[in-house]
């Protein structure tokens, strides 16, 4: 099989409006016709993405769709084979509640956690800052003025995770509450991060849901503008980091 740099699953059609995105080499892997995937991830429909899931290949980024399919990302986390720490940029920490028993965008990291070759999970965005042995928060305002988060990373191997609700709301829409991160805050921490560690994975998610419904509609279209502009720029400097780093594309 082929190595694309770029992979887009389509779950819920938010993807065919943004078509200077599609321009970049990607392999599009439909799911639209799994059911029972919105927010709660069913167990029969988690097998069915998990199966799909098996024409990805690392390490490209993968385009998951809105934030309420953020849970893909532990699905991803599950295929890797070295040691590694998730760096999520996430206005929520999605650790979800101590009762929490099922698999959602939101309680997905507490899922996370437990994976045995993930030593660390740090969270930037939240607005309230965290420490644990293996969880680190930081809001993104803490993360810009102490640039030791780079610390809190454990070893070498990272796995960036990207929900576009930590951008302000000129930078992206969602259908979320949003944080104050402007996106050339959020490529300045790329860059930090990719002269610091080496990417195994990275995904993004974050797109306005009713692009699907209705496309056409002047306050869908500049949501859809708004988010392709995010979706292009860390595309484009994914790819020129593997060019750099990997020599893969």
């Amino acid at each position: 099989m082929d190595f694309a740099p770029i992979t887009i699953l389509n779950l819920d059609d938010t993807y065919p409006s943004q078509k200077r995105l599609l321009t970049l080499p990607h392999r599009w892997i439909d799911m639209s016709d799994i059911r029972s995937t919105n927010m709660i991830a069913d167990p029969f429909s988690v097998k069915a993405i998990q199966s799909r899931l098996s024409r990805w290949e690392g390490p490209s980024v993968v385009f998951l769709g809105s934030g309420n399919y953020h849970y893909i990302t532990y699905l991803l986390l599950k295929k890797i084979t070295v040691p590694f720490t998730l760096v999520l940029f996430d206005r929520h920490t999605d650790l979800g509640q101590k009762e929490d028993d099922y698999l959602s965008c939101g309680s997905w990291v507490s899922f996370a956690l437990k994976i045995p070759f993930c030593q660390k999970v740090l969270i930037i965005g939240p607005p309230k800052n965290v420490r644990t042995p293996k969880l680190s928060v930081f809001s993104a305002d803490q993360a810009i003025l102490n640039k030791k988060f780079l610390r809190e990373i454990a070893g070498r191997d990272i796995y960036i995770s990207i929900d576009k609700d930590v951008l302000s709301e000129t930078c992206a829409v969602t259908n979320w509450d949003q944080g104050e991160l402007t996106l050339d805050e959020l490529l300045a921490f790329l860059e930090a991060l990719f002269a610091e560690k080496r990417v195994i994975g990275m995904d993004v998610c974050g797109e306005y849901p009713k692009a699907s419904i209705s496309p056409c509609d002047p306050l869908v279209m500049r949501a859809t503008k708004i988010n392709e502009k995010a979706n292009l720029q860390i595309a484009r400097h994914y790819l020129q980091y593997m060019r750099k780093n990997r020599k893969m594309v």
